[in-house]
């Protein structure tokens, strides 16, 4: 795959890393209750995260 394509996606997926963890922190505690969340979730989202793709 030619380095463009792959910047190109790694700086998409690293969008979209940015918009979820965006959302994500705009959650209180409440919030993520109602949802079915806990804190706990979200770190561990974040720590099984790919760094890279």
């Amino acid at each position: 795959m030619p380095i463009q394509l792959r910047l190109l996606r790694r700086l998409w997926i690293w969008y979209q890393h940015h918009q979820t963890r965006k959302i994500l922190n705009e959650l209180n505690d409440e919030r993520l209750k109602d949802i079915g969340l806990k804190r706990e979730d979200i770190q561990r989202l974040y720590r099984n995260w790919p760094d890279r793709i």
